[in-house]
């Protein structure tokens, strides 16, 4: 749970917890900015976690949530199938 708080606000979970007087983590080291799938993983973690979310402006229902988080899983499977068979 901590880590999850932690990935939200861009700091180490050392930082949240007082043991660091300057956060250890680098968004950088731990998402390649460039990676769709990395990127679209830490919206589902937000999704998964964060309870004050808003779709538009309006307070997000946890079943669109899920839903969204569902769509995306089938995007990025769907995505790798079409990305390796372009490999080809």
């Amino acid at each position: 749970m901590l880590r999850h708080i932690a990935t939200t606000f861009d700091v180490s979970v050392d930082y949240l917890i007082g043991y660091a007087e300057e956060s250890s983590y680098k968004p950088s080291t731990i998402v390649k900015k460039n990676d769709v799938h990395e990127r679209l993983e830490k919206v589902q973690e937000k999704l998964r976690y964060d309870d004050d979310l808003l779709l538009s402006g309006a307070p997000l229902n946890p079943e669109v949530g899920t839903f969204i988080d569902d769509s995306l899983k089938f995007v990025l499977e769907q995505a790798h199938k079409l990305n390796e068979q372009a490999g080809k």
